[in-house]
């Protein structure tokens, strides 16, 4: 496991501890640290406090967390063109067949039809 990881791991424990979820997250540019940070929903009482987000202000980078109601698909590419967003980062079960055909794939439908660059993290395979 690389230093970065642990450094992940250690946050994510730190903010269960806490009596968070347990997420932690390191920022790196060119193999150094610009950013650590971890999940502080429930004890700053802040829905859009996750680990993501933390880091990336740590860092001293602007980033935006919002909570809407609507079809996730839609309300994701509407945002992202009323802010004039730069990127979207949006996660994947890799769901394949049936539960894809059934359940749809959010992060399908946003990167083709966002405004702006969509990055899509997807879950590692079992």
């Amino acid at each position: 496991m690389d230093k970065f990881m642990q450094i992940a791991i250690e946050e994510a424990r730190a903010a269960q501890a806490a009596g968070n979820y347990p997420y932690g997250s390191v920022l790196v540019r060119g193999g150094a640290i610009i950013g650590i940070g971890r999940n502080h929903m429930n004890t700053h009482n802040d829905p859009t406090s996750h680990a993501e987000m933390e880091v990336i202000r740590a860092a001293g980078l602007q980033a935006a967390s919002v909570v809407r109601q609507g079809h996730i698909r839609t309300t994701v590419v509407d945002v992202a063109a009323k802010w004039h967003a730069d990127l979207i980062v949006v996660g994947s079960h890799g769901r394949k067949g049936v539960k894809r055909i059934l359940l749809g794939s959010v992060s399908d439908y946003v990167a083709r039809h966002a405004p702006c660059s969509v990055q899509i993290v997807r879950m590692r395979a079992k």
